[in-house]
């Protein structure tokens, strides 16, 4: 089945010496994921509890002994991701998305001084 094209989307001034393409948006059907809750289905690695506290995001890597392996602090919540992720310690893309999630909150908790409680 061959999709037509909706509309293209050249990029801006900012963009063009990026080498950046137009993208085509192509016509399709818009899937609503209202509500959507699939099974909950655990990293078979690890755990991680992350609180805010002295000014900074503060991770714990833990087994499912409940043991509390490693710890990784900062202030910017994609440097932790990325040291993380570079450490291979989450093997599951829903685990990678949520602790993502977790992260930018703790870091607006930073920013905007508000109580950071894990989700």
């Amino acid at each position: 089945m061959e999709r037509k094209v909706e509309r293209i989307i050249k990029p801006t001034k900012k963009f063009e010496r990026c080498n950046v393409r137009p993208v085509k948006i192509m016509k399709s059907e818009t899937i609503s994921a209202e509500g959507y809750n699939p099974k909950l289905i655990l990293d078979p690695k690890c755990y991680f509890l992350i609180k805010v506290e002295n000014n900074e995001i503060l991770v714990g890597m833990c087994n499912y002994k409940n043991e509390m392996l490693y710890k990784v602090k900062g202030k910017n919540a994609q440097d932790i991701y990325k040291y993380i992720l570079d450490k291979k310690w989450v093997t599951k893309l829903d685990h990678a998305a949520y602790l993502g999630k977790e992260l930018e909150r703790a870091e607006l908790s930073l920013k905007y001084k508000f109580e950071y409680v894990q989700d």
